[in-house]
């Protein structure tokens, strides 16, 4: 099952499925900061920088370390680094399923 949720989501839905005896493997990713910035320009080019600041101030996706620690994997997924970030993912699952 793959499921899109916060740090703190993961955190309950782990705790959740290891009490009932299976296995969790969570993987966190994360655009570095600028390339948040930029991708909203995109998406939105007439929000001002101000705007821009709130809404990633607001985003429950966090480059923040401490944010990442109940995760098997992180994995930046910036600008060009697609590709790098699925082959990581989907080595890690492939081991976690064996």
């Amino acid at each position: 099952m793959i499921l899109d949720v916060t740090p703190q989501g993961s955190r309950i839905i782990r705790g959740k499925v290891e009490c009932l005896g299976a296995k969790v493997f969570s993987v966190y990713t994360y655009a570095p900061e600028e390339e948040r910035r930029s991708r909203i320009r995109k998406r939105q080019p007439g929000l001002t920088p101000e705007e821009i600041d709130a809404m990633i101030l607001g985003d429950p996706v966090s480059p923040n370390p401490l944010e990442h620690q109940d995760f098997d994997l992180v994995v930046s997924n910036g600008n060009g680094e697609f590709e790098e970030a699925a082959e990581k993912i989907e080595r890690s699952i492939r081991m976690f399923l064996v």
